[in-house]
């Protein structure tokens, strides 16, 4: 079915979603501030094009000699024979790359490289994180054109851009992975639908580079690669039968998980160099799961970071999941096992609140599959009377301006990144300044208690 961005409502959300975002990042300039974008857990994706590109020493020699300057510009773990190692994986930093680059002549021919750390390589950081997002919505917009009305998709693609806290991975920290991890599920998702409706070479190839640049730019998401045999599923039969393809086609299937080793070798060749093993759990200091102990009702509901109190128009996930549209169907219960998986496992980590963020940051990455719901539920509404559409569609309307300035509060400080309350929450519900006694209405966690157990 053809799936060109040639109708007229799809093409007015990705004009209003590109406007938006041009906009947000000019309104708040946050490449022009050393202490944006490139700060944080940013820092440590971004590394590996600083020590690539610009000291051109993956081992960090050149640390011992440079220690003040890069005190807050490198973010790495000492090993048990003193090697550096980068924390994070490395495939943010290979989505950015291109923008890197560019940056980085530009930056050379200006005289200002700053050890990568000069407004235009912030800049190329946002400008990337951009760029993946309109992608992302680009291969949304292709799982559900052959299911949903138009006005449907524009919906869901304008909820999923300025209505979610994905907006604070795109406009104040881009550097962050779930932009990336949004973009490469998308393509994921769509590929797998695409390879059960014609299975070809081709198609399964591309699966299977998409699956390890998922696995490079965050490991963790390694567990969306359960719903390509699943998705789209209309009986048992149909389940036995694609088992039965895997099965009889060894050779194309082996080639496949090479192929996916393959595009994961980079972050394997790199903890060889620097650490001497091939594998590296970089999260060894006192991080761990606790999965007796899972703060799913926490994640979901609480003031500190409750995924539906800050992004409250995902509740139209859950009113999809009933619709009675056939692609509901087919793909309702490996939807709400996955949602209930990610959910035990995400919020079983120690620090359930992944530290500073705006709302449930993690669940982030899996918003293509939940966009399917959502589209479900608007493409429902349009056979329901003029009245009633008008009234969700305000509501929605609402809830977008109320993320809209959330994530404006969030950006001032008003909405704290880690000590949220209810009574600081209501404290700034609808204000542009900070009230007084606001700081003594967080609660900040206590890092150390958590990573013991207590959370």
């Amino acid at each position: 079915m053809n799936t060109k961005l040639s109708h007229p409502w799809v093409k007015l959300a990705f004009t209003i979603v590109a406007c938006t975002m041009v906009l947000a990042s000019v309104f708040y300039k946050n490449w022009r501030y050393q202490n944006r974008i490139l700060v944080h857990d940013s820092i440590g994706y971004y590394n590996y094009l600083v020590v690539s590109f610009i000291y051109e020493d993956i081992g960090l020699d050149f640390v011992r000699h440079n220690k003040k300057l890069l005190k807050k510009r490198l973010w790495y773990w000492v090993g048990a024979d003193g090697q550096k190692i980068f924390k994070y994986s490395l495939g943010v930093s290979l989505a950015e790359m291109p923008f890197f680059l560019i940056a980085h002549q530009l930056a050379i021919a200006d005289g200002n490289v700053d050890e990568g750390f000069a407004d235009i390589y912030r800049l190329s950081v946002l400008c990337s994180a951009i760029f993946y997002l309109l992608l992302g919505l680009f291969y949304l917009f292709k799982i559900l054109k052959p299911y949903f009305e138009e006005k449907s998709i524009f919906w869901t693609i304008i909820i999923l851009a300025l209505g979610t806290n994905l907006i604070n991975y795109v406009i104040r920290e881009p550097g962050m992975s779930h932009v990336y991890s949004f973009c490469a599920i998308a393509a994921f998702i769509y590929y797998s639908l695409r390879y059960w409706e014609s299975p070809n070479m081709k198609t399964l190839i591309t699966i299977s580079v998409i699956a390890g640049l998922i696995a490079l730019v965050r490991p963790f998401n390694v567990i969306v690669l359960v719903l390509f045999p699943l998705l789209n599923l209309s009986s048992f039969k149909e389940l036995k039968g694609r088992f039965t393809h895997l099965i009889h086609n060894p050779k194309r299937f082996l080639l496949a998980i090479a192929l996916f080793i393959l595009i994961f070798s980079p972050q394997l060749i790199y903890w060889k160099l620097v650490s001497g093993d091939w594998f590296v759990d970089s999260y060894v200091k006192n991080e761990s799961f606790f999965f007796n102990d899972p703060k799913i009702i926490d994640g979901l509901f609480s003031y500190r970071k409750g995924w539906l109190l800050y992004t409250p128009l995902m509740i139209l996930f859950f009113l999809g999941l009933f619709n009675k549209h056939s692609f509901v169907k087919r793909n309702r219960w490996l939807s709400i096992g996955f949602f209930l998986m990610s959910c035990y496992l995400i919020f079983s980590w120690w620090s359930w609140w992944y530290g500073g963020s705006f709302g449930a940051r993690p669940l982030i990455d899996y918003y293509p599959l939940f966009a399917i719901f959502i589209a479900a539920f608007l493409n429902h509404l349009l056979n329901l009377n003029l009245w009633v559409r008008r009234s969700v569609y305000l509501i929605i309307i609402l809830l977008i301006g109320l993320n809209l300035f959330q994530f404006y509060q969030f950006e001032k400080g008003l909405i704290h990144h880690a000590g949220m309350t209810k009574k600081s929450y209501w404290m700034v519900f609808g204000k542009l300044d900070k009230p007084k006694g606001l700081i003594k209405a967080f609660d900040y966690p206590d890092n150390q208690k958590a990573r013991e157990g207590d959370r």
